[in-house]
This record gives C-alpha cells, structure tokens and sequence, in this order.
C-alpha cells in the first residue's frame, strides 16, 4: 500500500559523486513534503563515461536524439535513448511519438507505403499462371496498327480464329469476327470510301463515326486507318432526343474539324431521321439547341452486306503503310461540351502504347480478353479493341448499357470463357461489389482462377472498393496479384502504368490512396515526374506532392485546332532533363519509393460517383442559379474526402473520395437568403446529376484569380483546405411560399394537395402513417443531395435529385431501419417517384403487421392532403384544347384507317392478278377469296400494330418517368389521349382475334409492353402497354383489365404495373396504376388491386407474419 517514486538524476560521474546525488534525493523528496528515514541502496550506470557535464548541459543528448531518431525512417525506443525501465520506456515512447508524429498537418513527417492485405490468404498468395504463344505463333515487331492486322488475318495459325465476339443481355454471342473477316471487311469499307463521289474521301480527310456499340464501329475504324482517313469516333447521341449534350459535342467537332461525312448504319441512320420527323411533329416549344451538321451520312454495314469476299481479296495488297509521324486518328476528351478538344493521335505513338501494353499486360495470342467499355474512347479503344488485335488473342465485348443493367455478366463472362483480361473503372467495381452482395447466393459455380490481369483505372482508384471485391472474388478463384490499379490519360493515348508484374502486393499509401504505377526513372517507354505545377520544377523529395509531367512516344502530337494549348499541355521540359519533352497532365501525385500514388487534380475535370465533371460546366450553371452571384466568379472545385471529413462534411458512399465544392462571389457581400445556397444545389443536381458537398459564398473581388482574369482553382482548393476563404456572414432563413405546377400537377414545397376518398376514415393506431413516410423519404433524399426538404418533390423521379444506384443502397437500408421491415434496393431502384415508393412501404408494413389487416375498422388513407384542388383555366385555353383534340381523331383516323385500306387493295390486287390465269374455272373468284380473305385479314391487323407502334408510340408517348401527372388541359395529354384511344379502338377490334395465342403477346410487345416468356394472355384491356411489366410465365385471364392511368380533379396520373414472373392474375380482375403483383401471387376473379398496393406471394406473405 505505499507510494513509490522514482528520481532520477543525468551527469558526469567525474564531476559528480554518489553523496551529491543522495543529497539531491533528499531535497527533492522533502520539496514534496516528504522524510527520508533510511537510505538504503545507490547504484550508478555509465551510460555517457565520456561526456562531461557541461558537454551535456550545452544538449549533447538532444543533439544525439535529433540526429538519430528518423534516420532512415528508423525510430529507437529503450537501451541507449531510456535507459531500460519500463516505466521510462513508456513514458519516452509516448513523447517521442508525440514530439514526430503529433501535428495538425494531414501529412505524416515521413512518407510511408503498406500492403493493402497485411494478413496474406491462399488467393492472396496465388501466382497467375503465364500465358505462352500458340504453336506455331511468333510475336512480331511491326510499325502501324493496319499491319498487325494483315499480318494476322494472312497468318495460317490465327486467320480462322475468333478475334471479336458480340454478347447480349442474356450472355449469348450473337455477331463475331475472325481475323480474316475484319482484313477483308476493312478492306471493302476502305475501298468504298475512297471510291465515293458523294462526298469525295480522300486520305487525310476526317470522318465521323457515330455508332452504337457494336462490331459495325470496330469494321469502321479499322477501313479508316487502311484507307489513311483520319476517324473521329464520338458518343451516339439518343437519335430520339431533341438536341441534348452528345449532339452539341458532336455539332462543335464536325465545325471545328472540318468533317467531310458521317460513318454510320442504316438502322442508327433510320433511328435519327424518325427522331427528326418526331420532334417537327411532336409540336416541342422552343429551338433545340443542337443539330446534326449537314454531312452526307455513309452505311458501312450496307457495304459489308453487298460486297462478296471474293472481291475483297486482293485490295489494298500492295499498298504502303501510314508513316509513324502520320495523324492515326483524333481522339476527343470526355471533356467540356463547349470546348472539347481534339487529341492527335500518331500511327506510332498508338502502335508504341499498344506494345507497351501488351508487354505489361503479359499479352500473347492465348490471350481472352473481356470488354464493355465504350468503343470511342481510349480505355475501351485502344486498351481492349486494339491490345487483343495486336497480342493476336481473342476478344469478348458487350455494351456498356448491358453492364449497366447486369454488372455481373462482367464476371460471369469471365467464368465462362475462362477470360485472362479485363478492366474497368473504379464505379464499375463498386457496382459488382454491391451486386454480389446482394445475389452472392446465386453465384456458386463462378470460376475466375484463369484471370491473370484485371486493370481498374480511368477515375481514382478507391481502396475500400479493391478490398471488399478481392474479399469477395476470392473463393472464386481471383488472386491478389492478378489486380493492377493503373493511371492513364487521353493525351498519352491511354496507359501510362499499372502495379502489375513486379510480384508485389497492392500498396496504399498513409491516406489510403493505391499505388497505381511502379516509376522506372529514365524509361525509354514513359518517363514520370513530380513537378512544382506554378514553378515547372522537378520535386525530387520522396512522397512530395506535386503534377505529374510524363515523356512518352506514346504521346498526342497537340490538341487539333488548339495551338496555344498544345504548346502549354505537350511540349514542356526540365532543366534536368532537357532531351526529354514532357506533356502535362493536370493530375496530381507523389512518388514513395519507386511507387506512383495519385492525390488529385489540378485540371477542370473532377470525377464524382463515376461522372466526368467539368468545372466550368457546372460553374456556368452555378451563375445563372441566382441573380445574387457575380458572373465569372465562380470556383468548381473537387476536394479530397480527408479534407472535408477534416471540416466535418460527409460524403456518400461511392463519390471515388472526392466532393464537388462551389466557391461563388456574392455581388455586394452582404448576407443573403439560405435559398441561394440551395438553389445551387438543386440546380446542380438536375442538371448534371451529382451532389454538392459544400457551398461557400464569399465577398467580391476576392476568389483567387490570374493576371488574365482566370479562375486559379488549385489556389482556390488551397484556401478552402486551409480556412483562409473571405467568406459572407452566415445566410438568413426566410419564409417559403407554396407554387404550384400547372403542367404536372406538382407543389414546389413537394406536397400536391389531392383530395381524400369520401370513405376513408383513418384510425389512431400504431403504426408509420403514409405521410410520415413521405416525410422520412424527403428527408433522406435531401441528405444524400443536400437540397433542401421543401424543395422536393413527392411526384419527381428520385434520379432528378441525383440518386444513382450506389445511394440507392444507402438509402435502402435506411428506409429498412426506419420501417423496421427489410425493403430490397430494387424496389427503391425501380419506384417511379417518392410517393410511389411511399405507397410501397406502407403496403410492405401493413402485410408484415397482420393485426392491422384484419382489422375491419381499418381504412387505408388513400392520400396524402384533405385538400381538394380543382385546375382552373381559361376559356380560349379550353378552346383551343378541343380543336387539337379534334386535329387528333383526324389523326387517329388516318391511323387506323391506313393499314386497313393497304390490307384491302393487296387483297383486290392479289385476287385480280390470281384470278386471270384461271379465267375460265368455275367458282375460281370465290375460292380465291375464300383463301386470300384470312391472310389480308392478318396483314391488317400486323400493319395497323406496327403503325400505331411507328407513329403512335414514337410521337405521342409522353416521357412517364418525367411527367407522371398532367393537367386534361394540357398538349401532352391530347397526345397521351389519341394514343390511348388508337391502342383501344385497335385491341377491341383487331387485337381480340389474336385472345389465347402467343400473337396477342406480340401485340401488345410492339405497342411497347415488357411481357417475359411463356406468358398466358388472354385479355385485350391494356390501356397503356408501355407503363406494364409482365415476368415470366404469369397468367393473365380473360377480362382482366390493367389500367396504368387516372383522372382526377383535372389532373392525369401515370404509374407503372408490375406483374412478377409465375403470378397469376384470375377472370375480371381490375390491376390500378402503381399497382405491383409480386412474383409467384395471386390475384382473385374479381378482385381490385388498387394504385400502390402490392400483391404478395402466399407463402412470403405467412414467412412475414411468422
């Protein structure tokens, strides 16, 4: 029970003796008010015999710590530096690490690097196999890209052999091409092309290649390159959408690039010419703000199909190739609509990126590579097309929408191909990893053990995602080291590096950033620098961060039409270096021991949740949110997820570490309404679908500008990190006001006021109320978007606030928290709107609660506002209303009445013409008839089907995911009516002859319904086929009616029907909008299942109630 102390004494032991130190002792023991009764031990260790006291007093042992603590990023605890007391141990231990290693700064005060997996596991340890050259099989050195594919479409080993295989959503090959072909195929096209007259082609002269994913784009380019055309592939825009961003971009390179004609297919052709014909009759206000250029469009798979192969042998035979130096083709940024910009591509920068690859990759003609990511652009380009054409392997490619809607194919196609290649970005890895989560169960058989290299690159590279998807890949097979985070860009054609080959595990960095590249200083291949981005000096410190400057022959040549900004972004050097030239690329990064980690980015382009984000483009749209902003004194800024977890702002899951921030100039500086701060968020989210994370709004004049007036970004992202912004006062809150929305029913503060059923009568009871639900919804949504509560709408599409599918799942399980019910992320996923999804989870806990349901008191609240509302318009609005009401039965009459009058006059025509041969033969006219009559009856009803399809549906279905509500006054509606009316009047008519076989399906599939295999139809009451949903194998009986559409109090309503696969839906039954039969259910003859209500399987339904 007694208290020990412990006294400690430094000095030199010449100078001073055992009695001094006792009577130090003594004077410290009574200094805090305590006796010393005996003295019983005094013991002396020499640790310093050869230091005197005034050497130790002058800081001999600090002098001694400073120098050797740190040395070689080595720190010393016990023996020399604490004498070896445990006590004295720990104590010096702590201060130590508080002295090195405790300081506001983010940065550690040596760099570091460790494994992203300390623990190794078997898969971890596992060596991918190496993949040898077929027999017979010799890789050769050869100058162009065209040459590699002579050389192995003329090669006896390979030219039968499959070098592209088209997959579709359900996993089947349905196009391929051996290399034979796609030599003979480039030939025909390249031959044609320089045959045109009109317009003339001639080598050096730039085409557009606009495509849908396909083999038609890959025939395309490949004719290019043979005919020396320089290709300029895009992104097809939707050729039914009026204007929008991809044909802006495609309207400003045709201008800037002088282009001679459009590459094309007929179908995609056809596509834009009815979406053309659409919009001039869809009566749409206002200009579009885009246009296809004025170019000759050319069908190269109409070539393909009228050309022999016999023809195509010989061409192009002798022909000389393109010279290195020669422009292969122009590969355009993902970059800003209105500036994009062109990078030159050369014959042998390509060639050389492609080899590079190849030899990183451990790419041979064994090689089996996987692909679904887009043709026109670099990753999906010349990292997958080209690196298999040149390895002399074989590639698997399906479209990136494909991947969109099963993620899981990806690995799927991998297993059953036994596939060796791949890559994707980081989102496309977050999106497996929460698929798998999801449906791991239903992925038993996969096999991904033949992988030997899986790129992720083209956004950063997160290392939660890596960690979880080799978490959960790795009992199927996939090793560690066949993962390779790599980093590349447009300018350098496509790779740079990747942490593959070298036999070390993935590497993150102290802040959890993954090595994405080992440096080899001096490579003749890629050259990589850390560079001071306002000094243009070399920063030779390890672990500094700084731009990364490369030097590559894989380099662009310069930006097309952009000399100014070619000299600035390629031709850069260092004083250290001067024969090297050096392209910048805007990126941020450090190098730690030979590894390449990238930080950030200084340029305009920020990557949010997977999106290409461009500041100037969101910076335009932040200025004309509020006329309070001053113009042209905007900052964009991405900031790492550190920064801002530093300042107490969260990030969702899935923003790849990265905020978008607004940094905006208040015109007078004086505090204004919370409103400017959420209508910046709000508009940012619709219109380029992503969150802000903060909006700071500060005085004039002071966000960080050039010389020249420029926005300086990377300071701006400075003064945030460190505080110093001059920010406004805090922004007062002032009072909403309610508006509502005369076209789609809709309330500003997000409530529309409906009325409530005269029988409804709801009752105090325990349960969460639709309204609160709602609320809850609205809460949620406006947390992850950061807009505000009154600002959302319960009948908007949740994609509107920028929801993408990885918030879903965050938001899903949220909502399963609150209702205490599990809610699958799909039907989030899928739920039209807030209130539908409202509608749904109140019926999901009402069927998890049987009390409530078989309490006969019980009414359910039908809406949401007591409010009654009425439309109120004018007269002449009414008027002119009914006339175009009336302009569309004419309409409609035309309609249907054409297909009848084509099925007539081939029927007289073909009696006419059979009739003549056997003029003569007794009731020759009336057997005739007899046997034409049922065959004009058919082409009837399949021209009157595939009328209303063509011009009904393409011209008057109106967008339900943006305007599920419309005023009766309104021009939609009088579209949405004659459409209805037309499919009505055509099924009770025609469609009925066709009950009870695999026709009326059809039918009802080309007037736009989704109806899965072996689906029993026997009803013709589909009022509004687009909005239904049928799985497979359901029963749909006689009588049925599935009305998708309601009228009330002026306005329309618009909800999807979904009915689950192996459902069964009995005689006369009544489906409402909104309604979802579940799979497996049943629905009782006679029964009405009402807007919202969801229809559960039997035996789901009693493995609730349990």
């Amino acid at each position: 029970n007694s208290d020990i102390f412990l006294f400690w004494s430094y000095g030199n032991s010449f100078d001073i003796k055992g009695p001094t130190i006792t009577e130090l002792a003594i004077k410290a023991i009574e200094a805090i008010g305590g006796e010393v009764e005996s003295f019983i031990l005094q013991r002396r260790f020499k640790y310093f015999p050869h230091v005197s006291s005034q050497d130790m007093k002058n800081g001999f042992y600090e002098k001694l710590e400073s120098e050797l603590q740190g040395s070689r990023n080595t720190y010393y605890v016990g023996g020399l530096m604490a004498f070896e007391l445990t006590e004295r141990n720990s104590s010096y231990a702590m201060a130590l690490m508080c002295k090195n290693f405790a300081n506001r700064s983010d940065l550690p005060v040596f760099p570091y690097t460790k494994s992203l997996f300390p623990l190794q596991t078997e898969f971890q340890r596992k060596e991918p196999k190496q993949l040898a050259e077929l027999p017979g099989v010799q890789f050769p050195d050869l100058p162009t890209l065209n040459s590699y594919l002579k050389h192995w479409g003329t090669h006896p080993v390979t030219q039968d052999r499959t070098l592209y295989s088209w997959i579709n959503e359900e996993g089947k090959v349905t196009g391929k091409r051996t290399y034979r072909e796609q030599h003979l195929y480039a030939s025909c096209i390249a031959s044609k092309l320089l045959k045109s007259q009109k317009p003339v082609i001639k080598p050096g002269d730039k085409v557009l290649l606009v495509y849908v994913p396909g083999l038609d784009f890959i025939d395309a380019f490949f004719a290019c390159l043979r005919a020396k055309v320089i290709p300029v592939p895009v992104l097809p825009p939707d050729p039914m959408q009026r204007g929008g961003q991809a044909l802006l971009k495609i309207e400003n390179i045709a201008k800037s690039c002088g282009i001679v004609a459009i590459l094309s297919t007929v179908a995609y052709h056809s596509a834009v010419r009815a979406g053309s014909v659409k919009n001039f009759i869809t009566l749409k206000n206002g200009k579009s703000s885009a246009r296809w250029p004025n170019l000759l469009w050319l069908h190269t798979d109409t070539w393909i199909s009228n050309s022999r192969s016999s023809a195509m042998e010989d061409l192009y035979g002798d022909q000389c190739e393109s010279q290195p130096a020669d422009i292969c083709f122009l590969q355009f940024t993902s970059g800003s609509t209105g500036d994009a910009k062109g990078v030159m591509i050369t014959h042998g920068g390509l060639i050389h990126n492609v080899k590079l690859m190849q030899r990183r990759y451990k790419s041979t003609s064994r090689t089996v590579l996987v692909s679904w990511l887009p043709q026109y652009h670099d990753m999906g380009l010349i990292g997958g097309l080209f690196t298999a054409l040149v390895s002399g392997g074989t590639a698997l490619l399906f479209s990136p929408m494909t991947f969109i809607k099963k993620p899981l194919l990806w690995i799927e196609t991998m297993s059953k191909y036994q596939a060796t290649h791949s890559a994707g970005p980081n989102f496309a890895f977050e999106l497996v990893v929460r698929r798998l989560e999801s449906d791991k169960d239903k992925l038993q058989n996969l096999d991904l053990s033949s992988m030997i290299f899986l790129m992720v690159a083209a956004e950063p590279v997160r290392q939660k995602t890596l960690k979880k998807f080799l978490e959960l890949t790795g009992h199927y097979g996939l090793s560690q080291k066949a993962m390779a985070p790599g980093y590349g860009l447009a300018e350098n054609c496509v790779f740079v590096s990747c942490a593959f080959g070298e036999g070390n595990p993935i590497l993150v960095d102290w802040q959890g950033r993954v090595c994405c590249g080992y440096i080899h200083p001096g490579s003749a291949d890629v050259d990589i620098r850390i560079v001071d981005p306002d000094g243009g000096e070399e920063l030779q410190e390890d672990g500094k961060e700084g731009e990364i400057w490369i030097s590559s022959p894989s380099a662009g040549i310069g930006y097309w039409g952009k000399e100014e900004l070619s000299q600035a972004t390629f031709q850069n050097q260092l004083p250290n270096h001067p024969r090297r030239v050096y392209t910048r690329t805007g990126d941020l990064g450090r190098i730690i021991d030979g590894k390449l980690f990238i930080t950030g980015r200084i340029k305009d382009l920020i990557i949010v949740a997977g999106r290409n984000i461009y500041s100037s483009d969101v910076e335009k749209t932040v200025e004309s949110s509020s006329e309070f902003l001053r113009p042209g004194c905007c900052a964009v800024i991405g900031v790492p997820e550190e920064t801002l977890s530093a300042k107490g702002i969260s990030l969702p899951d899935g923003s790849d570490q990265v905020g978008l921030v607004v940094i905006a100039e208040l015109r007078d500086g004086k505090p204004v309404s919370k409103d400017v701060v959420e209508g910046i968020q709000a508009r940012v989210a619709e219109e380029h679908g992503v969150n802000v994370a903060s909006v700071k709004l500060i005085k004039p004049r002071t966000i960080s500008k050039t010389t020249s007036g420029k926005i300086r970004r990377f300071e701006c992202l400075k003064q945030f990190a460190d505080g110093t912004l001059n920010l406004v006062p805090q922004p007062v809150l002032t009072k909403k006001t309610l508006v509502r929305s005369f076209t789609t029913g809709t309330c500003k503060e997000g409530r529309t006021p409906r009325a409530r059923l005269a029988n409804s009568t709801p009752i105090t009871s325990p349960r969460i109320s639709n309204k609160e639900i709602m609320e809850f919804l609205k809460r949620l949504i406006s947390e992850q978007a950061g807009i505000s509560v009154s600002n959302i709408s319960v009948t908007d599409n949740m994609s509107t606030y920028g929801m993408d599918s990885i918030g879903v799942v965050k938001a899903t399980q949220k909502l399963s928290d609150f209702l205490g019910v599990p809610v699958a992320a799909i039907d989030v996923f899928s739920a039209s709107c807030i209130q539908e999804l409202a509608n749904f989870s109140e019926n999901l806990l009402l069927k998890s609660q049987p009390h409530l349901m078989s309490n006969p008191s019980y009414a359910p609240e039908a809406e949401t506002e007591s409010t009654e509302f009425f439309v109120d318009v004018s007269n002449s609005h009414r008027w002119s209303i009914c006339l175009l009401q009336l302009l569309s039965l004419v309409f409609i009459s035309i309609l249907l009445v054409s297909p009848a009058y084509l099925s007539i006059t081939t029927f007289q025509s073909l009696i006419t013409s059979f009739t003549k041969p056997a003029y003569g033969i007794p009731w020759s006219n009336y057997i005739f008839s007899l046997a034409l009559a049922p065959l004009s009856w058919i082409l009837c009803i399949a021209s009157t089907c595939i009328c209303i399809s063509f011009f009904g549906n393409s011209f008057l279905r109106p967008n339900y995911a943006l305007t599920p509500e419309m005023s009766i006054y309104s021009i939609a509606f009088v579209k949405w009516w004659a459409l209805y009316k037309s499919q009505e009047i055509s099924s009770k008519v025609l469609a009925t002859h066709l009950k009870g076989t695999v026709f009326l399906k059809y039918w009802f599939e080309i007037l736009g319904a989704r109806i899965g295999s072996s689906v029993l139809l026997d009803t013709v009451d589909i009022t509004d086929p687009s909005l239904v949903s049928i799985g497979d194998e359901a029963v749909i009986s006689e009588g049925v009616l599935v009305q998708s559409h309601e009228v009330k109090n002026g306005i329309l309503s618009l909800h999807p029907i979904r009915i689950g696969r192996n459902s069964s839906i009995g005689p006369y039954a009544v489906i409402q909008k909104g309604s979802f039969i579940k799979e497996g259910a049943e629905v009782q003859p006679l029964q009405k299942v009402e807007g919202g209500q969801h229809v559960l399987n039997p035996t789901k339904l009693n493995n609730i109630k349990e």
